[in-house]
């Protein structure tokens, strides 16, 4: 006779009543988190661009005091919209003054670059002329600045342009760049550009 203890054991499944509420739980569960997880994912893709253009701006500076050479970040696709012209892809056009075939390939598709004159100051032709930096942020970030060209000068002066066609010109006060989300309430960051070319990074109230 076989004892009843060695027969196996019958394992009861779930009811499709039961995997219902299971499910609707989970749904539930989801809406409620979704939310929270877009505004902690929308913060870090504001904070994310707000010190990629700090860093952008900065690195310019310090390359143009350095290495006697005028350095400019510039926005790839400034719009006719002054409310985002530095991540303006999908509305704007290429800029590309002065910037090599080559490197012209390499900007397409960003939010914006840094370009630097490969000879001495004032005397660079566009073969002298390299990309050395690129960025591109979140189709939804907004970067508000009027201004489409920051050039940095060896004497640590700052010019700015607000067209692609338009004259360079000093900057006499300071330039400040807001950065937020589109579909995103928080009101995001500064960075503020001093007339001596100093990078500030603030967060907005």
């Amino acid at each position: 006779m076989v004892s009843r203890s060695l027969l196996p054991h019958s394992t009861r499944g779930f009811t499709m009543v039961e995997l219902l509420v299971v499910v609707a739980i989970m749904a539930i569960l989801a809406v409620v988190a979704s939310p929270s997880i877009g505004n902690a994912l929308a913060r870090q893709q504001i904070k994310s661009a707000t010190f990629e253009l700090a860093q952008a701006l900065q690195t310019a500076r310090n390359t143009a005091v350095l290495y006697r050479r005028t350095v400019d970040v510039r926005a790839s696709y400034p719009t006719s919209s002054t409310n985002n012209q530095w991540n303006g892809l999908n509305s704007g056009s290429l800029f590309t003054t002065n910037v090599t075939t080559a490197d012209q390939a390499k900007i397409a598709k960003t939010s914006f670059y840094t370009l630097q004159t490969g000879t001495a100051i004032d005397n660079a032709t566009a073969t002298d002329n390299v990309v050395t930096q690129i960025a591109t942020v979140n189709n939804k970030i907004v970067i508000n600045n009027d201004a489409i060209v920051i050039r940095f000068r060896p004497d640590s002066s700052v010019q700015i342009a607000t067209s692609t066609t338009g004259a360079l010109t000093s900057l006499t006060a300071n330039k400040d760049f807001v950065i937020t989300s589109t579909g995103y309430s928080d009101t995001g960051y500064t960075v503020s550009l001093t007339v001596s070319g100093a990078v500030r990074v603030v967060k907005n109230a």
